[in-house]
């Protein structure tokens, strides 16, 4: 949800608030990545990088806390893909980091210094 919020607000500062709000908003996560930034810069993040392959997989993460389906399951039939692990936690750091570092590649204009910041402090 952070890098959601992160490249809204990056696409908003970077166009009139009409143009993101009629064209931009409505694109899914992924494409925001792609796209709002090679509207900004004229490069694009590379969608083969580690970076966005961890972003893919923090999407399927955030899809899975935020659409959660409410009723009651049989738990003879839940599995462990169905739940959230540690590794998933660190695994959302480590692409919080990556694809930063990459928007930062393209665009030096962007700081990621507070990414490293959240990393320490224990209320981040």
């Amino acid at each position: 949800m952070a890098l959601e919020a992160f490249i809204n607000n990056y696409g908003a500062t970077n166009f009139s608030s009409s143009y993101f709000d009629n064209y931009l908003n409505k694109l899914d996560l992924k494409s925001k990545w792609i796209i709002i930034p090679k509207l900004v810069t004229g490069r694009q993040i590379k969608t083969k990088s580690e970076a966005f392959n961890y972003l893919i997989n923090l999407i399927s993460l955030r899809n899975k806390l935020v659409h959660v389906k409410t009723g009651k399951e049989n738990t003879s039939i839940i599995e462990a893909k169905d739940w959230l692990w540690k590794t998933d936690t660190f695994e959302a750091l480590e692409c919080v980091k990556l694809i930063m570092n990459e928007l930062n590649i393209i665009d030096n204009n962007v700081t990621t210094d507070w990414v490293e910041r959240a990393k320490n402090d224990q209320y981040a």
